[in-house]
């Protein structure tokens, strides 16, 4: 489950993701991932794009705008967190227990939208990301 300012966005054992708008207290948006269940899903603040993980630990970028998903590609891991880029919403990082991924949405291209993974980075045992603002991550260790 999921909110943002104005959706409550929930995730089904189906493979169902429902936009539910909270002003209106209606459903605005219903999609049905075929590969599996969902398990974990991380909306943008705006609500326009979200990151799921099925039940086959694949992850995902969803745009309920046209219910486009697309793969993200070079994650294997264990999803352990995610974050939204502060500054920049088409960026965003994906952490396992050992890895920092970065990623870009590109709406636009030649050959159609897709993600881009812009780097890996070694991640600090320990660490506990907090936010990520233009392309900075801040976090805490376990010891301060």
């Amino acid at each position: 489950m999921g909110v943002t300012e104005h959706f409550l966005i929930t995730g089904t054992a189906r493979g169902n993701i429902v936009y539910h708008l909270l002003a209106g207290r209606g459903v605005v948006n219903e999609f049905r991932h075929e590969d599996g269940g969902i398990t974990r899903l991380f909306p943008q603040p705006e609500g326009t794009r979200l990151v799921f993980e099925d039940t086959t630990h694949q992850v995902h970028l969803y745009n309920p705008v046209n219910d486009q998903v697309l793969p993200i590609p070079g994650f294997s891991g264990v999803l352990d967190s995610m974050l939204w880029d502060c500054a920049d919403s088409n960026v965003f990082a994906l952490f396992d227990s050992a890895n920092i991924h970065c990623y870009a949405y590109h709406p636009v291209t030649i050959n159609g939208p897709l993600v881009s993974e812009l780097c890996v980075q070694s991640k600090s045992a320990g660490l506990s990301p907090i936010v990520l603002h233009n392309g900075q991550l801040t976090g805490q260790l376990k010891n301060g």
